[in-house]
């Protein structure tokens, strides 16, 4: 009998414990000499690292595979590709998007809806730093624009989650897959033509 009521006091005080994880005043005595981990790292600060260093990585290693010996300047290009300066303006766009995004769905959502906005987020990245290897490297146009096809279709749950959590945000970032959409087709379009 003595059992059961310690396991209801123990149920009972966990309850009692703020956000913060300190224990009330009014737990049982017997429990409060137990540590509490107050030096762990807030999820959330862990998970804004996460969604801020896989935008940074997005935007520094997908130029990490270019070929700078001017193969690229060489291609045969779609007459509708549009023009460079273009590209300068809504890849800095996307980046602070995806970043800004990240950071209120960690911040505002529940726990399942950040953990899988970061794993497709991941997923994604990998998918279109996959590109920029297979686009530049290899010069293999079939795989370079499958790995668009799936960094593409991998933001799809980005866009919805982060949609969820805040509306205006995620109007802001439909131009990012308006983008990869059209990074793909282009993509298809290098090997047409090539």
């Amino acid at each position: 009998m003595r059992r059961i009521a310690y396991k209801r006091n123990l149920v009972s005080n966990t309850r009692e414990k703020g956000l913060d994880g300190i224990r009330t005043e009014s737990q049982s005595p017997h429990l409060r000499s137990v540590p509490y981990p107050c030096n762990m790292i807030d999820a959330k600060v862990v998970g804004i690292a996460l969604a801020i260093g896989l935008v940074l990585l997005y935007a520094f290693g997908s130029g990490f595979f270019m070929d700078n010996s001017g193969w690229y300047q060489g291609l045969k290009k779609p007459s509708w590709q549009p023009p460079g300066a273009i590209f300068g303006l809504i890849w800095p766009y996307n980046f602070i998007m995806l970043g800004v995004s990240g950071v209120a769905v960690v911040r505002n959502g529940s726990g399942l809806q950040s953990l899988l906005f970061l794993v497709f987020l991941a997923l994604s990245v990998t998918a279109a730093i996959t590109w920029s290897y297979f686009f530049y490297q290899p010069h293999n146009f079939f795989a370079a624009s499958l790995s668009l096809v799936l960094a593409t279709l991998l933001t799809l749950p980005i866009l919805i989650i982060t949609f969820q959590i805040n509306t205006l945000l995620g109007l802001l970032l439909i131009p990012y897959q308006i983008w990869l959409t059209i990074a793909t087709v282009l993509s298809f379009s290098y090997g047409r033509l090539n």
